[in-house]
């Protein structure tokens, strides 16, 4: 391949690959202010329906208000199960967004918090590392990125 052609499609490439890495890191934006909005009012709703249910009948109450501390308690435990990749620049919300890519097994549909399987990456970090490896390329050919 001629090395105007090569540096031209790497360019062209590198140009596509960062379109869709920015409509990930978009959409990560999105579901961020959207999970920070809705997640604050879906709980308040909880509560006053726990509050309710706890007016109407004191052990009915109890055994809800019980249950809701017990997922609550989950909830929190289980935020650790997910770790945050390397930092290239890009917040987790863009993995969130992004599907899982990889082999489609049975050991790869596994949660990655279970211990049993091994997390699969997402297009984002497949995208990520595609753009480092073009911009190495363009680096080899002694082109600037």
């Amino acid at each position: 391949m001629d090395r105007e052609t090569e540096i031209a499609q790497l360019r062209h490439e590198l140009d596509i690959l960062r379109s869709r890495l920015a409509l990930y890191e978009r959409w990560g934006r999105i579901a961020r202010i959207f999970f920070m909005i809705w997640t604050p009012l879906f709980a308040a709703v909880i509560i006053f329906g726990l509050v309710k249910v706890f007016q109407f009948d004191v052990f009915m109450g109890g055994f809800f208000v019980a249950l809701a501390i017990v997922i609550g308690l989950a909830a929190w435990l289980m935020r650790g199960w997910r770790r945050p990749r390397p930092a290239k620049g890009h917040s987790w919300w863009t993995d969130i967004v992004a599907p899982p890519m990889g082999p489609r097994s049975f050991a790869a549909s596994i949660p990655p918090f279970s211990g049993l399987g091994r997390r699969r990456r997402s297009d984002a970090e497949i995208i990520e590392d595609q753009i480092a490896e073009r911009e190495h390329r363009l680096k080899e050919l002694g082109v600037p990125s």
